[in-house]
């Protein structure tokens, strides 16, 4: 037997502002009581920050998920595979409020378990491109990539962790395009740019970064 891929399209966070604003006062309740009620419980800390993050409550998931990291190592009993999500969580969080230097530590500290996590990668290659730190950024962005190939060939030797920037493949190609037009390597540029439009769910969007960088 092996793992395959399998697509769920979770209709859940397809609400209006009424319903998710209601929704997460539900669930974030909920999680608070079991908080109180089960302290130790590093999942509830996990989810909370979680439903902070898919709120756009980015120092609250930050907090969170600092919270969550903390007792990861002790009471995480057998939910090892969440603790690269909840560092994602927490760097994504901090990559949000610009607080760059922190972003990257979490993503950092989440590869020292799991070298092969995705999504760090993928904060990386947001924090080196903002910070035009163009040495670090191709190594983050081309492992990156490699790294979903090998995902895409065989999901199963990954475990069970959670990937949550597996669409977002597009985005690390318009970063290592603009890293080729920084360094006059138009062509590269043009490969990597046509490669983020042909994979992007925005087209529009896409152009306009694209547009962007040529400007610059």
């Amino acid at each position: 037997p092996r793992a395959c891929p399998v697509f769920l399209y979770h209709y859940g966070y397809d609400l209006s502002a009424e319903k998710r604003k209601a929704k997460f006062v539900r669930t974030s309740t909920l999680l608070k009581k079991q908080i109180e009620e089960e302290p130790y419980v590093f999942r509830h800390r996990h989810d909370l920050a979680a439903c902070y993050l898919t709120n756009f409550m980015y120092e609250e998931a930050a907090t969170e998920g600092r919270r969550a990291l903390k007792m990861a190592e002790e009471y995480t009993m057998g939910q090892q595979g969440l603790v690269p999500w909840t560092y994602f969580i927490t760097a994504f969080a901090y990559l949000k409020l610009g607080q760059l230097d922190s972003a990257e530590r979490y993503s950092q500290m989440a590869l020292q378990g799991s070298p092969q996590h995705l999504d760090s990668f993928f904060i990386l290659v947001n924090i080196y491109h903002e910070t035009q730190n163009w040495q670090a950024l191709e190594p983050a962005g081309r492992r990156y990539l490699e790294i979903l190939e090998g995902l895409k060939r065989n999901p199963g030797r990954f475990g069970n962790i959670m990937h949550n920037t597996v669409n977002e493949q597009w985005r690390v190609h318009l970063a290592l395009g603009d890293l080729h037009l920084e360094q006059g390597q138009n062509n590269k540029a043009d490969i990597e740019f046509k490669e983020a439009f042909l994979l992007t769910p925005n087209p529009s969007e896409c152009h306009k970064i694209i547009g962007h960088f040529y400007s610059e």
